[in-house]
């Protein structure tokens, strides 16, 4: 069982947790992570919050003015004990500076990709069962094997993040991964024979599309562990 606290209730822990050693006979494994404050900011000013006056900001009203996705992924940037400055300004931004737009970025640029290839090849031609099929022979660029370093690290943050029950993990590792997958796409738009989608060369097309397809599932099923939805399109 796990309780998540603020860190102003870090004086309950031991009381917690002989009572409940007490009532189960010491067989319940009790763990308590205790998260630190969040300082809301907004135009750049710190927005002084106190219960017993009566001045606060809720989550409803967070939520309700960036959304439940964004408001997820910024309350999981951090580790649990370290602070977290919710910028109600900065996050409405869509810039490379907002970890969410980065990141949902990303994966919409993935699904334009293939979206891209199906257009030139065919639906059939690009499913996934037929592209993973590749031997990937022509992925050669240092670019190209970043993406490709960074893709197999995905199962030994997964690991990590459930083992040390840090979510935050998960979050700096898409960061990660989008950073190196932009990277590529800006590549592709400065040479185009680094593009993606090469519409004289299949071939290429399709292995390059593995590379798509894995940073894609990576980005969705990451950002679908944290409670957010992946975008596919963003204009």
């Amino acid at each position: 069982m796990i309780n998540v606290w603020g860190a102003d209730h870090g004086g309950y822990i031991k009381r917690l947790s002989s009572a409940v050693k007490a009532l189960t006979n010491d067989k319940a494994n009790l763990v308590i992570k205790i998260c630190q404050l969040v300082k809301v900011t907004d135009k750049k000013k710190v927005l002084k919050m106190s219960k017993r006056e009566g001045n606060f900001i809720s989550l409803r009203k967070v939520i309700g003015n960036v959304g439940k996705d964004v408001t997820r992924f910024i309350m999981l940037l951090r580790k649990n004990n370290d602070d977290i400055d919710f910028d109600l300004e900065k996050i409405k931004i869509e810039s490379n500076d907002n970890p969410v737009f980065f990141v949902q970025y990303a994966h919409a640029r993935c699904c334009s990709v293939l979206r891209e290839a199906k257009k030139n090849f065919g639906q059939n031609e690009i499913k996934f069962e037929k592209v993973k099929k590749n031997n990937m022979k022509s992925i050669n660029s240092v670019e190209e094997l970043s993406l490709i370093q960074e893709i197999v690290k995905w199962p030994k943050i997964l690991e990590e993040s459930v083992n040390h029950q840090e979510p935050h993990r998960i979050t700096y590792y898409l960061q990660s991964l989008a950073s190196v997958f932009h990277s590529l796409w800006n590549y592709g738009k400065k040479d185009p024979t680094r593009k993606f989608v090469v519409a004289e060369d299949k071939n290429l097309t399709l292995e390059r599309l593995t590379l798509i397809y894995s940073a894609r599932i990576i980005l969705s099923n990451g950002l679908n562990l944290l409670g957010v939805k992946p975008l596919n399109v963003m204009r």
